[in-house]
């Protein structure tokens, strides 16, 4: 069973719902309540009930989500989208394709971060360096979308911020996935004891163990042995499904802060959102420049890292508004 409805199954068991699986290999359910039900799904099905397809799907296209947060007087990051393949979409690859992309890059200077315009998870997320490299990337991003995301690079701490009708619920600082050494093992040994350490799926640790060999051929050597304690990001993305971690979770916010969360909620008319962003210091949000706003955004980090009563506590919450 999918790790998301594996914890809504344990949700309704302790809060008296009834939940059942709808497929054999557990990633669609029923959660039902006095005659009512709804669906609830992992990867592209969302879980939440309380969002409308529309604002939902909107979330899923960042380049759209892009244009409502920049018609909201949100900070995002400088960037652009181009069309990278698909027959249909051939008339706007020869307007606005790769060619523009290299282009556009050139203004924007490299590095720069790449990213599929749908894809979710940090999937497909990687920091280009040259034309090159950049070429060959988007070729290989066509078997994930049409559409690249292209940004600049920022280097700032990174954060996620979960939203319950316009309340803001949690907000903790998302870590990129690293390795520290210990004077004995050489960068592909602590990258793939680290992937086979995090609490993922088998097929995240290989994914794991792969991005972080790519990310480190680029300027170290896979063989060295680190020295004692010496750290080492091996993930150009802080997503926690990508072997990424947690930190300094907050549950008291500034009114800055809440009257932020509830602008993005009310841009998106999202009742349940999750928002990623960069932030130089925790609790004035007007210099956050948002990443993106997620509307199926997972709890399975908070459940990893012990916070289960956190968990409960939110979904109950989402549960009674539902049904109540």
């Amino acid at each position: 069973m999918a790790q998301a409805l594996d914890i809504l199954k344990n949700v309704c068991e302790r809060l008296g719902y009834e939940f059942s699986l709808v497929d054999e290999y557990g990633y669609l359910a029923r959660v039902s309540s006095g005659g009512e039900f709804f669906l609830a799904g992992a990867a592209k099905t969302p879980i939440y009930p309380l969002n409308s397809a529309s604002a939902a799907g909107v979330c899923k296209d960042k380049a759209f989500g892009y244009l409502l947060l920049r018609g909201a007087n949100f900070k995002i990051p400088d960037g652009d989208y181009f069309f990278i393949g698909g027959a249909a979409l051939r008339d706007y690859q020869i307007k606005k394709g790769i060619d523009s992309a290299l282009k556009y890059i050139e203004g924007l200077g490299y590095p720069v971060f790449i990213k599929p315009n749908q894809a979710s998870h940090g999937r497909g997320g990687e920091v280009v360096y040259d034309s090159g490299q950049f070429v060959s990337a988007a070729i290989l991003m066509r078997d994930i979308d049409y559409i690249i995301i292209v940004q600049e690079l920022i280097d700032s701490p990174e954060y996620r911020m979960f939203i319950v009708d316009g309340e803001i619920k949690f907000i903790y600082r998302r870590e990129k996935l690293f390795i520290e050494g210990d004077g004995n093992r050489s960068i592909m040994e602590l990258i793939a004891a680290k992937s086979e350490s995090s609490i993922v799926d088998a097929r995240q640790r290989v994914n794991s163990i792969v991005r972080g060999a790519h990310h480190i051929m680029r300027y170290d050597d896979l063989s060295r042995v680190p020295k004692s304690r010496e750290k080492i990001f091996v993930s150009e993305v802080a997503n926690l499904a990508a072997g990424g971690a947690l930190s300094n979770l907050r549950l008291e916010f500034t009114d800055l802060e809440k009257s932020w969360a509830q602008k993005i909620s009310d841009t998106f008319g999202l009742r349940v959102c999750g928002v990623d962003y960069f932030a130089k210091s925790e609790g004035d949000p007007r210099d956050n420049i948002v990443i993106e706003v997620n509307s199926n955004p997972g709890l399975g980090g908070l459940w990893n890292a012990g916070e289960k009563d956190l968990v409960f506590s939110i979904w109950g919450s989402i549960l009674d508004k539902y049904f109540n």
